[in-house]
């Protein structure tokens, strides 16, 4: 496995693995239609071009697998954020394609991510996943994030548990 800073190129692979990943997790089949990957896209894009952002890529082979991508706290939209300040990060996606799961690609973009907070100097990264995601949760919890918040209610992703992480 070979992990990168992403580019903009990696966006359309980011965008298949983010449906894919959603799709057989919630168990719906993946979109078909090229518009829904164009929706993902370009809100991989927006994401990316917020102040301060990373965003790595897991590769096999030629292939991305997965990906994460996070900013400061500071540019995290209110709702999602409990307490906005410079040294915290936001982890907003940590994709993995269904045929890599089980291979180490989240725990292995979870330590770049570790790696990049650290090297910007900041303190801890946050992210907030579905209570119902217990394989999430467990990928989240073997890598040292502790959930410190209890449930919050979601009206897109339904309840949801806030994550942290001190690098």
């Amino acid at each position: 496995m070979k992990l990168r800073p992403a580019i903009e190129a990696d966006v359309p692979a980011m965008a298949y693995t983010l449906e894919h990943a959603n799709a057989y997790r919630d168990g719906y089949p993946p979109a078909t239609l090229q518009s829904r990957y164009e929706m993902w896209g370009d809100y991989i894009l927006e994401r990316m071009a917020k102040p301060d952002a990373w965003t790595h890529v897991a590769e096999l082979g030629q292939s991305v697998v997965g990906f994460a991508l996070g900013y400061n706290s500071l540019h995290v939209e209110s709702e999602k954020v409990r307490d906005a300040r410079p040294e915290l990060e936001y982890l907003s996606l940590l994709m993995v394609h269904p045929s890599a799961w089980g291979r180490g690609v989240a725990s292995s973009l979870l330590g770049a991510v570790s790696d990049t907070v650290r090297d910007a100097g900041r303190e801890q990264v946050f992210l907030w996943t579905g209570r119902q995601n217990s394989r999430a949760r467990a990928v989240y919890e073997r890598n040292g994030y502790r959930a410190v918040h209890d449930f919050t209610r979601s009206s897109s992703y339904g309840e949801m548990v806030y994550y942290l992480h001190s690098v």
